[in-house]
């Protein structure tokens, strides 16, 4: 995926509260966005249209949302821009069942948030600019259904874990835009979900930042599944230090390693594959 514009080019366009965005400087600026125009959409939960006009619509949406109009500069980017791509992999999730004509786009916000961060990094976006963004794309549905989850997880745990990975106000934000950007006969039930799963983010204290919790290991344990207290800390087994190397190729790990880890034990992909006598590009799942 090659990104032909600038985060400058880019945030030139991220209007202000009261200005209009600039669709077709949108489209010049990124040709996949005029993909979205011929990607057809389930009429039951988009009667609007194709993801373009959805996207124009979402768009409508943010900048008429009190999140977006009370914002700074980097905070309109991050939701601007994660509402601009929120959609970007449909054109290429779309599946249309032949028997009953039904269309679907699974696993699009996932591959959104790769595309997304493909283009921001091409574009030099900054590293917390362009992760906050792709974040949401990742999730800028879970908000919806916070309350029937698949999994069966609670809302409050949600939340929790959520706030661990970005900021929950600019993914509801979006996540409401998307919903009032659509013609779809369960909205208003929908639009209740997403500010009932806002009130209980609040009430738990994980709105405005991450939620607390007595340590690392803790969290990272309550973020796995496991049932605990986040006030009480976790223990933790004994384990191993070990240090983690991570490269180009030829960028000097092995170099660094002889100099400063000399004598520990190495796990590493080259060692494998050269004791399994395997060439470059050879079989690299069995030395993985």
């Amino acid at each position: 995926m090659n990104a032909h514009f600038t985060h400058q080019q880019l945030g030139s366009l991220i209007p202000v509260a009261g200005q209009n965005f600039d669709w077709p400087a949108l489209c010049e600026l990124i040709p996949g966005l005029l993909k979205l125009e011929a990607t057809p959409q389930d009429p039951h939960y988009h009667a609007e249209g194709n993801v373009g006009i959805h996207t124009r619509m979402v768009l409508d949406a943010l900048l008429a949302d009190p999140t977006y109009q009370q914002a700074d500069a980097d905070r309109r980017f991050v939701l601007f821009t994660a509402a601009l791509l929120h959609d970007i992999a449909k054109p290429i999730t779309t599946l249309i069942d032949e028997a009953t004509g039904r269309v679907s786009q699974p696993g699009h916000s996932r591959k959104g948030a790769t595309d997304a961060r493909i283009l921001l990094w091409l574009a030099q976006t900054p590293f917390a600019l362009r992760e906050a963004v792709c974040r949401i794309i990742a999730v800028h549905q879970v908000p919806f259904f916070a309350f029937t989850s698949r999994d069966g997880q609670t809302p409050q745990r949600i939340a929790r874990t959520l706030s661990w990975d970005l900021h929950l106000p600019d993914l509801v934000a979006v996540a409401r835009s998307d919903m009032v950007g659509r013609s779809y006969v369960g909205k208003a039930g929908c639009l209740q979900d997403i500010e009932l799963f806002e009130m209980a983010a609040i009430e738990d204290g994980c709105w405005s930042g991450p939620k607390p919790a007595a340590d690392a290991h803790t969290r990272l344990m309550y973020a796995r599944g496991a049932e605990l207290h986040l006030e009480t800390p976790l223990f933790q087994q004994q384990g191993s230090r070990v240090t983690v190397m991570s490269g180009l190729p030829a960028s000097g790990k092995d170099t660094w390693v002889a100099r400063h880890r000399r004598g520990l034990p190495v796990v590493s992909f080259d060692n494998a594959k050269a004791e399994l006598g395997l060439k470059h590009g050879e079989n690299d799942g069995l030395a993985a």
